[in-house]
C-alpha cells in the first residue's frame, strides 16, 4: 500500500478509505494482476482498477474496453465481490450475457406459466434484475434494438415488465465491451450517453505474466477465495422465492453481510459494511466543489458545447469554415456535450476527493477524472484525431483515450493562461447580480467592464457568463 497515503492516524482505527484503499492493494496484488498508470499527485494507481473501485462505492455506470481474456469482466465481479458480499460464482451467474439472441423475457422478467394458467400475469424477475450491483458483459454483443431495453434501468435503476415495475434505486453498472469484431454490434449512443466513465483494461505486461505463469493456481485460488456454497445457495433461495422485491433485498443484504466475515477472515482485510458504504456514498455527495475546479469546469463546458455561430455544437451541423474557433474543442469534435457529464464529473471528482482524504474538489482531481468521463463521448473529427496516430503512447493508452488526454491537457493548458481573467469576469458578473435591482446604475457599470473584458478575452465562456436572461 506504499502507492496510496494512509488516512488514519489511529493504527487502530481504520477510516473507511483506508479499508477500500487496502481492498484495492490486495486485488491489485492478488487478483488483478496490473500496474499503475494514473497518477494523482503523489499517489499512482491503475486507471481501471480505481475507477471500478470507485464504481462500486458512489453507485455509479462504467464501460470498460479492451481485447478478449484481459480481465475486464473479473476485474469488475473482484470488485463487487469484495464491496458488497456477493459471492463471484453468484456475481457471475447474475450477469447479463451479451449476444444476439437476447429478448426482454432473458433479460428483465418472464411471466410465470402457472399463475397465467389461474388468470393471474405475474412477472418472474431475473436474477440479473434482482442482484443490485449488475454487469453487462458485452454488451456491444447485444443487437441495437435490444440495448434500448436496457435504457431506463441503465439510468434510473428501473425495470419494468408489462405492468409490474422494480426499482432499485442507484446502483452500480458495470459494461464490458470488446474491441469491433465481426460478432458485436454498435452500442446506441443514448446507451453510451448513460455511462458515466470508461476504460481500457489493459494487457498486465511480462512480469505480472511471469507472476502468472509460476503461481498457476492462482485462479483457482480466487475463485476458492470469493465463493462460498452457503451464502451462493441462500442468495439462489432467495432469488426464486415467492417474497415480495423488497423483502428479498433485504434477506439478500444479510446473507451478503455475513459473507463478508467470511472473506474477512480468508483475507485479513476489513471490509465496509452495508452501513458504512452508504455512509460513504452520503459523504462523497457532500464534498464541495473548489472556486477554481469551478471555473475550470466552466471553461470545459464552454469549449465541448459552444458554437460562436449556430448557439451550440450539434451532431448534424459542421464548423464554418475559417472560423477563428477551431483550435478550441469546439473546432476538434463534432457532438456537442451532454448534461449526464456534468453529473459523472461531479460523481467520480467527489468519490476521488473524498477517498484520497481531501475535503474537496481540486483541479487536481478535475484533471485526473476528465479524461475517463469523456472519453467514450468524443467525437473528434477525422482530422484531428489523424495527427495523433504516429505519436508514441507512453502509457499505451488506446488511441481514442490518448487523444481525449491530450485534449484535456490542451484545454488545462489554455485554461491556466485565462483563469486570471475568467476569475474576474466570474466576479464582475456576481456585482452585476448583487445590484441589478438595489443599484442600476452600479449593474451596468459592472455590466459593460464584463462586456469589455469578454472582447479582449474573446472565449466562448466569457461569452456564456454574458448571458443572464
Amino acid at each position: 500500500m506504499s502507492e496510496q497515503k494512509q488516512l488514519s492516524s489511529n493504527p487502530g482505527a481504520k477510516s473507511k478509505q483506508e479499508k477500500l484503499l487496502r481492498v484495492y492493494g490486495y486485488v491489485k496484488d492478488n487478483l488483478y494482476l496490473c500496474h499503475s498508470n494514473m497518477q494523482v499527485g503523489t499517489s499512482r494507481f491503475n486507471s481501471n482498477l480505481l475507477l471500478g473501485l470507485l464504481t462500486s462505492v458512489n453507485r455509479g455506470k462504467q464501460l470498460c474496453m479492451g481485447e478478449y481474456g484481459l480481465g475486464k469482466t473479473t476485474s469488475a465481479e473482484v470488485l463487487l465481490s469484495m464491496t458488497y458480499g456477493i459471492p463471484k460464482t453468484v456475481m457471475s451467474s447474475c450477469s447479463l450475457k451479451g449476444h444476439a439472441e437476447l429478448t426482454q423475457e432473458k433479460m428483465t422478467a418472464r411471466l410465470d406459466l402457472g399463475q397465467l394458467n389461474q388468470g393471474n400475469e405475474k412477472p418472474i424477475w431475473s436474477n440479473f434484475v434482482l442482484l443490485e450491483p449488475k454487469i453487462v458483459d458485452e454488451l456491444n454483443r447485444i443487437p441495437e434494438s435490444k440495448q434500448n431495453l436496457l435504457l431506463w434501468g441503465m439510468d434510473k435503476g428501473e425495470f419494468q415488465y408489462l405492468n409490474e415495475l422494480i426499482n432499485l434505486g442507484e446502483v452500480p453498472i458495470f459494461n464490458t465491451i470488446n474491441y469491433k469484431d465481426s460478432g458485436n454490434n454498435r452500442i446506441v449512443e443514448a446507451l453510451i450517453d448513460r455511462c458515466d466513465v470508461s476504460d481500457e483494461s489493459k494487457f498486465p505486461g511480462v512480469n505480472p505474466i511471469r507472476i502468472i505463469r509460476h503461481q498457476h493456481v492462482r485462479s483457482s485460488h480466487g475463485a476458492r477465495m470469493l465463493n462460498h456454497k452457503e451464502s451462493e445457495d441462500k442468495l439462489y433461495a432467495i432469488m426464486k422465492s415467492d417474497k415480495p422485491y423488497t423483502d428479498k433485498r433485504k434477506e439478500m443484504i444479510a446473507v451478503q453481510e455475513d459473507f463478508k466475515k467470511v472473506l474477512e477472515k480468508r483475507t485479513g482485510l476489513e471490509l465496509l459494511t452495508r452501513d458504512e458504504l452508504n455512509q460513504a456514498y452520503d459523504e462523497i455527495r457532500k464534498i464541495r466543489i473548489s472556486d477554481e475546479a469551478d471555473l475550470l469546469l466552466d471553461f470545459v463546458v464552454s469549449e465541448l458545447y459552444s458554437c460562436m455561430m449556430f448557439g451550440q455544437k450539434r451532431s448534424n451541423e459542421g464548423c464554418v469554415e475559417g472560423c477563428h474557433y477551431k483550435e478550441l474543442m469546439c473546432g476538434k469534435k463534432t457532438n456537442c456535450e451532454s448534461v449526464r457529464n456534468t453529473f459523472a464529473e461531479n460523481k467520480y471528482m467527489q468519490s476521488l476527493a473524498w477517498l484520497l482524504g481531501e475535503k474537496e474538489v481540486s483541479v487536481q482531481h478535475v484533471a485526473a477524472i476528465l479524461p475517463f468521463v469523456l472519453n467514450h463521448k468524443m467525437r473528434f473529427t477525422q482530422n484531428y484525431i489523424e495527427g495523433f496516430k504516429k505519436e508514441r503512447r507512453k502509457e499505451s493508452d488506446p488511441l481514442q483515450m490518448y487523444v481525449t488526454k491530450k485534449s484535456v491537457a490542451d484545454m488545462m493548458q489554455r485554461w491556466s493562461k485565462q483563469k486570471d481573467a475568467q476569475a474576474s469576469m466570474f466576479s464582475l458578473m456576481e456585482a452585476y447580480a448583487m445590484n441589478e435591482k438595489s443599484s442600476p446604475s452600479v449593474a451596468k457599470a459592472k455590466l459593460a467592464e464584463a462586456q469589455k473584458l469578454a472582447k479582449e478575452v474573446d472565449h466562448p465562456v466569457f461569452y456564456d457568463y454574458l448571458k443572464i436572461d
